[in-house]
């Protein structure tokens, strides 16, 4: 009896495995691309008016979904934002006593900071770029004529992890809106 149960979730895992390489299964996507947080990531961009499938693909880029990731530069929580910028987001908000940590001000602040990108900027992925370059690398580039093309996979983006960031979260974002049209 335990050698046959054995053998079947063997068998079964197997096949997931096959069926994904072929088709990616719709369960194997909802794992690959969760909606965690999604009372939080709706509420923001509502309020925002940002896609909620492109706060979901920050928060998977930044942070695959963990709410204490911490990066080597000091960005901090599931959008992992800056002590500059958390400071300042939580001024603009009136919110002085908000935590890194907690998820829903993690995703408010970086939400409040994406549409500040969004209106500075005037695009949704020079604003992805700016948000992990930084406005004033992006300003750069764009006064140097890098970022010119209307088709950011033809920019000429100086920072590899900043080329290969933007299109990670543009990819995301495809994935999201398909899996939860």
């Amino acid at each position: 009896m335990f050698n046959m149960k054995r053998i079947m979730i063997i068998l079964f895992i197997g096949l997931i495995l096959f069926l994904g390489y072929k088709s990616e299964p719709k369960l194997l996507l909802f794992i690959k691309y969760p909606q965690q947080y999604k009372e939080y990531v709706f509420k923001y961009s509502d309020l925002y008016q940002i896609e909620d499938e492109l706060i979901f693909s920050i928060i998977k880029a930044e942070s695959n979904f963990y709410p204490y990731a911490k990066s080597k530069k000091d960005a901090k929580g599931l959008m992992q934002i800056i002590d500059k910028t958390w400071s300042w987001g939580c001024s603009e908000l009136e919110s002085p006593s908000m935590d890194y940590y907690n998820i829903e001000d993690n995703i408010k602040v970086g939400t409040w900071y994406l549409r500040r990108l969004i209106n500075e900027f005037g695009s949704e992925e020079l604003a992805v770029l700016a948000y992990n370059a930084g406005s004033g690398n992006v300003n750069a580039w764009i006064s140097k004529g890098y970022l010119s093309d209307t088709d950011y996979t033809k920019w000429e983006i100086p920072f590899e992890e900043s080329k290969t960031y933007i299109n990670k979260v543009m990819s995301y974002k495809n994935k999201y809106a398909l899996i939860y049209e």
